[in-house]
């Protein structure tokens, strides 16, 4: 009887290892998927600014113009160059991402935004919410304004602090698109 309750406890013990293992793997990869879109949206956030170092506003900017550069084809572009759906930018998740001026729709309901300004938004309908959550704050603490599920989170400019606690609790909403307002 013994033996068999030894077998038992030892079987158990062993699926409890193997789903432990799986789930830190798990949290491995959203992780590297969190870094290499913070990274993407860094070098697209670069190299518009660039494009526009001579024009006073964002005024006119869209996604096809933005699809079009190289060093976004690099990052976000399968083999082909392509870019997602119907020319669109892709997460890693496989959520919508959007690039618009601050005129655009996506940006009005960001209080103080306008054609001075752009913004990147990630619908985020597939990302968790500690992806969210890193997200935010990575590639916010370059915005000027990051809102996440409707909810600003930071308003402050590059390089201000934002609250981890405000952050997580937008996150956690059932959707939480997240929206990051940058400028020359």
């Amino acid at each position: 009887m013994d033996s068999i309750i030894g077998r038992i406890i030892a079987t158990l013990l062993t699926l409890i290892l193997i789903a432990g293992v799986g789930y830190i793997g798990y949290q491995g990869f959203q992780g590297s998927k969190s870094t290499t879109l913070a990274t993407g949206v860094s070098m697209l956030v670069q190299t518009v600014q660039q494009d526009y170092t001579s024009y006073p506003t964002f005024a006119g900017l869209s996604q096809m113009p933005v699809n079009s550069l190289s060093q976004v084809k690099d990052l976000w572009g399968d083999s082909s160059g392509t870019i997602g759906t119907a020319g669109s930018l892709i997460d890693p998740w496989g959520d919508d991402m959007t690039v618009a001026s601050g005129s655009n729709s996506i940006c009005s309901s960001i209080a103080g935004v306008n054609s001075s300004d752009f913004c990147v938004e990630d619908a985020a309908t597939n990302l968790g919410t500690t992806a969210c959550k890193n997200l935010a704050m990575t590639v916010g603490s370059s915005a000027y304004t990051v809102a996440v599920g409707g909810t600003t989170v930071n308003s402050g400019g590059p390089g201000t602090a934002i609250d981890p606690v405000t952050v997580a609790t937008a996150c956690g909403s059932t959707t939480h698109p997240i929206v990051w307002v940058f400028g020359h």
